[in-house]
């Protein structure tokens, strides 16, 4: 086999390896935007898929793109601080990408209390450790 025919194969050989893999990495995508009640984009929101550790993370818009490897139904979870999380159930397609957007309802929540403890610098002061040095004489022996 001559040298250019043994190039050819390679290259046919790389792009028949290769065309298989790209189709496979073709990512499907889910957009969408999260927002309070008053429709105001909510920046830093946690979009998950339940049971995994896929995600994103909102925009300062509220936007947000998750990319999935195959079409299904995923259970899909928002959550922000100072707000409820929520669940829900989204398909993807296979052929388009897929729009979901969230609407969080605030949540309040009331402290018990806070207990807040300090020192004073005096009382500090107090309780500082005093340094003392340890000096051992040794009396000199008496003869009677």
């Amino acid at each position: 086999m001559s040298i250019r025919a043994t190039e050819f194969t390679c290259w046919v050989l790389i792009v028949l390896v290769s065309v298989p893999s790209l189709a496979q990495h073709e990512s499907l995508q889910l957009k969408g935007i999260v927002v309070d009640a008053n429709q105001v984009p909510i920046p830093g929101a946690a979009v998950t898929v339940a049971k995994t550790r896929q995600g994103a993370i909102t925009d300062a818009n509220g936007k947000y793109t998750l990319e999935f490897n195959r079409a299904g139904t995923y259970q899909i979870e928002v959550s922000s601080l100072g707000f409820k999380s929520q669940r829900s159930k989204v398909t993807i397609n296979s052929d388009q990408t897929t729009a979901a957007n969230f609407q969080l309802i605030e949540e309040v929540s009331e402290l018990n209390e806070v207990i807040i403890r300090g020192k004073s610098l005096e009382q500090e002061k107090r309780e500082e450790p005093i340094r003392v040095d340890l000096l051992i004489l040794k009396s000199p022996k008496c003869s009677h």
